[in-house]
């Protein structure tokens, strides 16, 4: 794993001068790959080509300037800029982006844009599987962040509002074949990271390699016996079906490595075999890592009171902790409670459509319609009629 912080690659007034811009545009709202939120994202750049002009005209020199410096970084002298990202964490929206690899990237770029307090949390990079390991990278506008291939990462917003570009950076050949020659490389070597995102690409099809599922289970076992709890609880779940006491033994051995994750895959596991009280302890472990979706369904164990004693304020701790970061299920679960006024249950009914949540979209346009709101109403009628697919 590497990373280099570099402060000041643009001027503070040229990164706002690029927010201004970047904020203009229009963001995609499609589940995301890794945590299946909607993604409030656009691509400038696209398999090495501008897909937006304008603003490759604008980024240009930015993209001159940070490949000399992940070649020289990363020795890689055939390394270019292969696709650019922008998100936005935005009140309302997006409020996380779960822990994940960059694995379709040989490096990954990220410039500072939105100035620190106007935010509370931001990127994070999290070495070991615990939370505790997680640290955030304080970046000025203009400062840019690199980091290598195997650094676990992400994105956690507290409050206020936060735009990020990213640029992934690759081998011009790897590119063209859209494959990660440096996980084949690596795994010649014996290393379980790169065990485990090959076995996501023969999973997937993706990475320049054709869709293997027997494969991919050979590379998450060959992954878990070396200790990486991603690929132990990967393949944990995908052996449930077919072999209960070896999937069992793997969530156990990830959930105990203290990945978040796999303390809630566990969980599922256990309350799916009725032993509720153990589930709602690896739950428990799990939303005090802040994953959002555990938190959630802690709060609707204690609220009736499976595999605890019911407890109705903690339940609303839960589930408001899971809606604040960003949770559709969440919102739309306070939406839908005793509340104390009309507004409390509108703001959370529109927050949860927001979130793509299908009978939130529903819910909210039947408000609007009753407001007379009909031109509203109808975006939102067409929104459900979408999701509800």
């Amino acid at each position: 794993m590497a990373c280099v912080h570099l402060k000041g690659l643009m001027t503070q007034d040229v990164a706002q001068d690029v927010l201004a811009e970047l904020k203009s545009r229009k963001y995609n709202t499609e589940p995301d790959s890794v945590d299946e939120m909607p993604t409030f994202e656009f691509y400038p750049m696209v398999n090495g080509e501008w897909a937006d002009p304008g603003l490759g005209k604008r980024l240009g020199a930015l993209v001159d300037a940070v490949v000399p410096l992940v070649r020289d970084s990363f020795s890689c002298s055939s390394c270019v800029a292969a696709e650019i990202l922008v998100r936005r964490y935005v009140t309302g929206e997006r409020r996380a982006h779960s822990l994940h690899f960059d694995g379709h990237a040989f490096a990954t770029v990220v410039l500072g844009l939105t100035r620190p307090n106007e935010y509370d949390g931001g990127l994070y990079i999290q070495p070991q599987p615990n939370a505790r390991s997680r640290r955030f990278v304080f970046l000025e506008p203009g400062d840019l962040f690199l980091h290598s291939f195997n650094l676990q990462h992400g994105v956690r917003l507290f409050s206020g509002s936060r735009y990020s570009l990213v640029l992934w950076i690759k081998p011009a050949a790897a590119i063209a074949l859209r494959s990660t020659p440096w996980y084949d490389a690596a795994a010649k070597k014996g290393d379980p990271d790169a065990f485990f995102n090959l076995a996501e690409q023969y999973l997937q099809g993706t990475g320049g390699k054709t869709a293997d599922p027997d494969r991919a289970l050979e590379l998450y076992a060959a992954a878990a016996e070396l200790g990486h709890p991603f690929a132990a609880n990967h393949l944990g779940l995908l052996l449930a079906e077919s072999d209960a006491e070896e999937s069992m033994k793997w969530l156990q051995a990830a959930a105990g490595s203290g990945l978040a994750t796999a303390q809630k895959s566990l969980a599922f596991a256990l309350a799916s075999a009725q032993a509720l009280a153990p589930a709602a302890k690896w739950m428990r472990r799990a939303a005090e890592q802040d994953d959002l979706e555990a938190a959630y369904v802690l709060g609707t164990m204690y609220l009736h009171g499976q595999g605890v004693a019911p407890a109705p304020r903690l339940a609303r701790a839960w589930v408001l902790h899971s809606a604040l970061g960003g949770y559709g299920d969440a919102m739309w679960e306070l939406a839908r409670w005793k509340r104390p006024n009309r507004t409390f249950e509108e703001f959370w009914l529109q927050r949860a459509a927001v979130q793509q949540h299908a009978l939130a979209a529903k819910s909210w346009a039947k408000v609007l319609q009753s407001k007379g709101l009909d031109r509203e109403a109808l975006l939102w009628w067409k929104r459900f009629a979408k999701l509800g697919r």
